[in-house]
């Protein structure tokens, strides 16, 4: 893993705390790339990790755009 995804998915993780922190207890993965200028597609891999270890939770997914409830 390079230093660059490393800090991609560290970034990620903290825009979703920033999220859960304002009071919002969802987050698509849209909106953490545009808060990050990277394309949705790098952002993804990081929301699935997170899915995985609990931290999020696929509460609807649809052609759009999943959303994910942040269980932090």
């Amino acid at each position: 893993m390079s230093s660059e995804q490393t800090d991609l998915e560290q970034a990620v993780r903290e825009c979703v705390r920033e999220h859960h922190d304002r009071g919002n207890s969802h987050v698509k993965t849209p909106h953490v790339a545009k808060e990050l200028d990277v394309p949705a597609q790098r952002v993804s891999p990081y929301m699935g990790d997170m899915v995985r270890e609990g931290a999020l939770e696929v509460w609807r997914d649809s052609t759009n755009a999943t959303v994910y409830r942040i269980h932090l």
